[in-house]
């Protein structure tokens, strides 16, 4: 899975389920750590600076609905 669809994954699951970080971390069985590096690479990888530039992004290119 490529870090945009991870990105994308996170964001619905965050967004459809009113989840924090940390619950989404429990959930998928990895660590809060992990889902911050994920969310960081998606950044790095769309060229943005924060996580609403990054959700604004995702939007643009249609990986993520509202």
């Amino acid at each position: 899975m490529d870090q945009i669809r991870i990105g994308r994954f996170i964001a619905q699951t965050r967004k459809a389920q009113n989840l924090t970080q940390r619950q989404l971390a429990d959930g998928l069985g990895i660590s809060d750590k992990t889902v911050r590096n994920h969310i960081s690479n998606v950044m790095l990888k769309l060229g943005v600076k924060g996580r609403a530039q990054a959700v604004v992004e995702l939007l643009r290119l249609h990986e993520i609905h509202i």
